[in-house]
């Protein structure tokens, strides 16, 4: 995997994490009500709101579902979050690296005879 690729994964897990703890806290849930009715563990819950870890998705899909009516929802606000929140500054980022080229960039000196 590309150092590129882990940063983003890096940049996405906690965008998650943060999306979801937001929801969890709207929903007035604590991360062991949580964790208890999605058969995962306070722990793991905390670790993926940390961004510490990426979750399982059938195990977040379940831990969603106790906090939510509608996950598609909480899709819905994360993107729109990663969006808003992560894109711009990830575009900024790759603007200040410096251009490869590739190819000729100045005319060869033609050689004295």
């Amino acid at each position: 995997m590309t150092k590129k690729k882990d940063d983003y994964r890096v940049i996405f897990t906690k965008e998650l994490g943060i999306t979801f703890k937001k929801w969890r806290n709207k929903a007035q849930k604590t991360q062991d009500y949580v964790g208890d009715y999605s058969d995962v563990s306070r722990v793991t819950i905390g670790k993926w709101e940390s961004g510490k870890n990426i979750p399982d998705l059938f195990d977040f899909y379940q831990a969603l579902k106790q906090i939510s009516t509608n996950p598609s929802e909480f899709w819905t606000d994360f993107a729109k979050s990663y969006e808003e929140k992560v894109a711009p500054k990830l575009q900024v980022a790759e603007r200040r690296k410096k251009p490869v080229f590739w190819g000729k960039t100045q005319k060869k000196p033609i050689p004295k005879k």
